[in-house]
This record gives structure tokens, sequence and C-alpha cells, in this order.
């Protein structure tokens, strides 16, 4: 069993690996060093598209860098890697194009684990919920760049806040979910929301000046698209040499599940079907990306990339083809909303 499980997240980071090769290929490696640098001294509040921001190998490298280290953390904990905990590992790459990075979310995490210090739990219990908490990490950022990113009491008051996001953050989400029903598959999302609604406000009161300086690539560069095509096909076709007798049958009845949050879609129907379905997902989303002539940018790549990590767990074609479908029909009814 443990040689299973290791395989799995040796997968995760053969695919992370990948990821930062791609962005080497579609950018300049020689921007890295200071594409990282650019990175930490931003604050990165929505929407920053760091392919815009430090150009895609920094991008894409931080993207490896973030899902590298958070499925690290998982396996040394002791996660089994099935569908679902795919959907973090989702997010925390989906949300690393824009906004997440390398350097806050270790301020977050301390949080969380001086949570379990504080009830004396196993750090496990709360590190999923951890590591989505990392999405306010443009809030940990705006304190330490306070003064410039140079004053040492900045970072001091910043390592509070990230360690009073990671210590709230889990306790809000265990409640939030028992009011959501498992409907709301961005369970912790809506605790992140909850607190940073409190925090910004504490934050500002103090004179924390929070000015967005967002930015955000336009066009399709042809590069992005074939990416995005071929990490569909490369899904399908995983999932078809997992399971080559039974992946397309058991795809068939995953798109009969509702797929709430307790829909865990490895366990019922098979990873080769999950493969299936998170390439299909993809190609859906990019599609649609191109029929309405949408950017190909962090900001959008970013989100199919958190559509490819709930494929595992609540997401499949069936779902979220109507919900696509009003969303573009909003955009007619009020262009400026879309």
């Amino acid at each position: 069993m443990k040689k299973l499980k290791f395989n799995g997240y040796m997968w995760i980071y053969l695919i992370t690996a990948v990821i930062a090769l791609a962005g080497i290929i579609l950018g300049d490696y020689r921007t890295i060093p200071e594409g990282l640098k650019t990175m930490y001294f931003h604050p990165a509040l929505l929407i920053t598209d760091y392919i815009a921001l430090v150009g895609p190998a920094t991008a894409f490298l931080n993207v490896a860098l973030v899902t590298f280290f958070s499925a690290l953390l998982m396996q040394l904990n002791g996660f089994p890697l099935n569908g679902k905990y795919y959907h973090v590992l989702g997010l925390m790459a989906g949300f690393a194009f824009f906004g997440k990075n390398i350097y806050t979310m270790w301020y977050i995490l301390l949080g969380t684990w001086v949570l379990s210090w504080v009830k004396k739990e196993k750090f496990s219990k709360y590190l999923t919920s951890g590591l989505l908490a990392d999405s306010l990490g443009p809030m940990v950022a705006v304190v330490y760049l306070w003064h410039g990113g140079y004053s040492f009491p900045d970072y001091v008051l910043a390592i509070c806040v990230g360690i009073a996001i990671g210590f709230v953050v889990p306790l809000v989400s265990e409640h939030t979910f028992v009011v959501l029903k498992g409907l709301s598959l961005y369970n912790v999302g809506c605790s992140v929301g909850f607190v940073a609604i409190a925090f910004v406000a504490i934050q500002q009161a103090i004179g924390i000046p929070f000015e967005s300086e967002g930015c955000w690539q336009t066009g399709r560069p042809l590069g992005y698209v074939i990416l995005m095509y071929l990490i569909a096909v490369s899904f399908v076709l995983a999932g078809y040499l997992k399971d080559r007798n039974n992946a397309f049958k058991n795809y068939k009845n995953l798109l009969k599940r509702p797929g709430n949050g307790k829909y865990n879609f490895a366990e019922l129907d098979g990873m080769g079907a999950v493969l299936i379905n998170m390439g299909v997902n993809t190609f859906i989303c990019t599609t649609y990306l191109i029929l309405i002539g949408g950017d190909f940018c962090g900001g959008t790549i970013g989100p199919i990339f958190t559509v490819i990590g709930f494929s595992a767990q609540g997401k499949h074609a069936k779902n979220i083809l109507p919900i696509i479908i009003g969303c573009f029909i909003g955009s007619l009814i009020s262009p400026s909303a879309s």
C-alpha cells in the first residue's frame, strides 16, 4: 500500500517538473531570477496575472514549486493520494497562477501548525485547510511590503497575520461545511472569504494600504492553447491506460453522480474514469475560452487547473456545462459583468 501511495505522489512530482519545463519552453529561463524578485516585492492583489507580471518561465515555476511542496507536505503527513485530496493540489496549482506564491504560503502554514500544537492534535488534521487558506497570501504580502519590504517590524507583523490566518481558517471551515451541507465544493473558500472581510477591516483600520496593482495578459498565444489541449489529451490517454477495460464505462457512471462533496469519484468509479473526467473538463473549459474569444493567461489557465482538481470530487461535464452556459447568457445580458 505504501508503495502505491509513493508512486502516486511520484506522478505528481513528475507533473510539477513538466509544468516548470513548459514555462521554460513558453518563456525565457533567463528571466527567472528577476521574476522571482519581482514576485516577492509585489502584493499580488486580485487580479495579478503572474504570466503578465513576471513572464511564463517564472509563473510556471511558481506553480510547480507551490504544487510540489503542497504534495510533499501531504505525503509527509500520510495523506493517501485519492479523489478527496486531488482538489487541494488542483486549487494550489490554479491559484499559483495569480496571487498565491512560494513565499507567502509558509506564513499561513505556520499558523496552521500553531493551531495543531495548541489543540494538541496532528498537523495533518488541519493541513489541507491550511494549504487552501494560502489564498490569503496577498494579505500577508501587503503587510511585509507596508514600508517597502525592508522593515523588520513589518515582517514581524506579517508573521503574526499569517499565523492568525492559518489558525482561524481551519476552525471556520469546520462550521461552513455544516452550513453548506457539501453543496459547495469550495467550502474552505467560503471560510477564507469570511476571514478576509474581518482582516481587511482590521488592517485598513491601522493604515495598511490595499491598492490594487493588478495586471492581465491579453491575447491567445498558440503555445498556451496547445499546452491546454495537450493536458486534456494526456489525461484522457492516461485514464484509458490506467484501466483499459473499464475506464470509459466507469466514466459514464461518473456522469450520473450529482457531484456534491461526499462523492469521491476515485473511490466510486476508479482513477481511470477520474483521469478521463479531468481531460474532458479541461477540453470543455479550454474550448469555451476559445469560443468566447477569452485571453489565455494566468487568470484563465489557473481556474482551469482548479476544475481539473475538482474533477476527482464533484465536477463533470453534465454539471459544469449548465453553469458555463449560464455564465455565457449572463455575459450577453450584461457584457460589463463578463
